[in-house]
């Protein structure tokens, strides 16, 4: 599961100020309209900014889904932007050989597939599902033709699948401690290999993986981490305590984060210490991120869709706006 994080002391100062400003419901923009810089307690300089400009605003129908995980069947159906109207999809139940673990839709295949979006490849031609055989054993199923193949057969290890792109699954080893190991398994069956050693891995976007140092006890305050991996190079995104929560990822594959003590504040961090208003909204209570729940937020050309307690919101350029009362969470791009 994702660490909750909270903002440190210097990011709470930066973002009352700003706050106190008093902008609408579901409005970052009107917060800070000039960049404002100060230094967090990592010591990486901090840019509250609105978010950029977003390129389309045309019609489409947003996936969503609820419920679905713990081996509780869920739902799927769609929302109209703009209008708000919604349909359920009665196609919307598939499920794993090991029963019920999320929904989400592939867009590229045009059909719903039995696990969280972060399980399925970025291209949507491939999902994994998993669960405890002599180690963990890790199913590969192509979308289009149900094909199912398992992944580092000979390598019983107790995986802890945390993402995947297009070519491979990435696993942390050794999940019970509190420093972890991080691997990628290919995903046409050949042996997996070891990426970085230590740290405590989140999640994966385009080329880059997401963590902190270590799954360290409520109240230590956390090091947002990016590792390359291509490079193998990490960088410090962001020093945070334990109040706020990855939310999701944009379209580009940067997190989207609410900073819990700050009015219902959400951010997105495109850069080292840099973060962008992206919304001011009362969320829903669920824990923290992780590998089978829903994402809060999940970014596409239209901006970046969020879950609010009492609906779906759509923010562009740091404004949040209800699309729909619906309370779901989005479960693929709008189109």
């Amino acid at each position: 599961m994702f660490r909750v994080l909270r903002p440190t002391a210097s990011l709470l100062l930066v973002l009352t100020a700003l706050t106190l400003g008093g902008c609408d419901a579901g409005s970052m923009a009107a917060i800070e309209p000039k960049p404002h810089s100060s230094v967090g307690a990592s010591g990486i300089p901090i840019t509250v900014s609105p978010t950029p400009p977003v390129r389309s605003s045309a019609a489409c129908r947003l996936p969503v889904t609820w419920g679905g995980s713990d081996g509780v069947a869920g739902g799927g159906g769609f929302i109209n932007f703009p209008g708000g109207a919604f349909e359920t999809d009665p196609s919307a139940h598939p499920t794993t050989p090991f029963g019920s673990v999320g929904l989400s839709y592939d867009r590229s295949a045009s059909r719903w597939i039995p696990v969280p979006g972060r399980h399925a490849s970025l291209d949507g031609s491939t999902y994994i599902y998993y669960a405890p055989r002599k180690g963990v054993e890790i199913h590969a199923v192509s979308v289009r033709t149900g094909a199912d193949i398992v992944l580092a057969r000979d390598q019983d290890q107790m995986w802890d699948p945390i993402g995947l792109d297009n070519r491979f699954v990435y696993a942390m080893l050794g999940a019970t401690s509190q420093a972890t190991d991080l691997w990628r398994i290919p995903l046409d069956g050949g042996k997996a290999s070891q990426v970085t050693t230590g740290g405590h891995w989140l999640a994966v976007t385009a080329g880059s993986a997401w963590g902190t140092d270590a799954d360290l006890p409520s109240g230590m305050p956390l090091l947002l981490t990016r590792l390359d991996l291509t490079t193998g190079q990490t960088t410090r995104w962001g020093s945070f305590d334990d109040n706020a929560t990855l939310l999701g990822f944009d379209a580009v594959g940067w997190p989207v984060m609410t900073l819990g003590d700050i009015d219902g504040a959400v951010v997105v961090l495109p850069s080292a210490g840099v973060m962008r208003g992206v919304a001011r909204l009362v969320l829903p209570l669920r824990p923290g991120y992780d590998h089978y729940a829903p994402a809060g937020a999940l970014g596409d050309a239209h901006g970046i869709w969020l879950t609010g307690a009492d609906g779906i919101y759509l923010s562009v350029d740091g404004n949040a706006t209800k699309v729909s009362s619906v309370h779901a969470f989005p479960a693929g791009t709008c189109g």
